[in-house]
C-alpha cells in the first residue's frame, strides 16, 4: 500500500476525499478502495471541481483529508 494511504490511517482520518482530474480521468484502485473502507474511513471519488466543494462541506464536521489531480 503507498505511504500516502498509510498517512491517511495513521492520523485516524473519518473521510478520504480524492479527485480525480478536472476530467475524471484518474481512478483509485479497486484494492486501495477496500483498503481504505476496511478501516472504517469514508471514501469519496469525484471529478476535482466537485472534490473541493465537498471537502468544505464534510470538513467542517468530520476529519477529513482530500488528494487532488489537477489535470
Amino acid at each position: 500500500m503507498e505511504k500516502h494511504i498509510e498517512l491517511v490511517v495513521a492520523e485516524k482520518q473519518e473521510v478520504l476525499i480524492v479527485g480525480t482530474g478536472n476530467y475524471g480521468l484518474r481512478e483509485v484502485l479497486p484494492e486501495t478502495e477496500k483498503y481504505i473502507e476496511s478501516k472504517g474511513i469514508e471514501l469519496t471519488v469525484e471529478p476535482t471541481d466537485k472534490t473541493c466543494e465537498i471537502y468544505n462541506k464534510i470538513s467542517e464536521d468530520k476529519k477529513a483529508v482530500a488528494a487532488f489531480t489537477l489535470f
